[in-house]
């Protein structure tokens, strides 16, 4: 959709101010390439805003995309990317396939299939989120288990206790 393609562009208007001495307000985004400048006591100073850098231990490349639609629709059926994953020497560690519903779970991290450049079949667009607690599910049914156990295993020792009692 139109809105999927639309870019925010991070932005803040900014005024500065010494203890006695206005010096001035700016606009300042992500979007503006040119740094923005002010003068303070004879000291240059340039403002801006710049999106925040992430660098990982490995880079990957696209080796295949598949894009599939539902038949007579623009509905996507199927996007997918085929990625082979280096680290930062350039030896191939491997290989994985990133899908709508079949993100790459590795580093901590979570890379979602979360786009693609329309007749671009070079181009594929990830997301990627922090995940430091990806194990936290894993744990929780556990311990929803262990309590439901317990839970069955006392409930079930009781109605025993109670069988024999009346066979007495």
């Amino acid at each position: 959709s139109q809105k999927d393609q639309t870019v925010n562009y991070p932005s803040v208007i900014l005024s500065i101010h010494n203890k006695d001495e206005f010096l001035g307000t700016w606009l300042v985004s992500t979007a503006c390439q040119e740094l923005q400048e002010f003068e303070y006591q004879q000291q240059k100073y340039s403002i801006a805003l710049r999106n925040k850098k992430t660098y990982f231990p490995f880079w990957m490349q696209l080796t295949k995309f598949t894009h599939e639609q539902h038949s007579q629709t623009d509905i996507p059926k199927i996007f997918a990317s085929n990625i082979d994953i280096y680290n930062n020497e350039g030896n191939l560690q491997y290989s994985s396939l990133i899908s709508m519903n079949e993100p790459l779970r590795d580093f901590n991290k979570v890379f979602y299939q979360a786009s693609f450049a329309k007749n671009v079949e070079t181009l594929s667009i990830l997301q990627v989120v922090d995940n430091p607690w990806r194990f936290s599910p894993y744990i929780s049914c556990t311990l929803i288990f262990l309590g439901l156990l317990l839970q069955f295993s006392h409930k079930i020792t009781n109605n025993l206790l109670k069988k024999s009692k009346i066979h007495e």
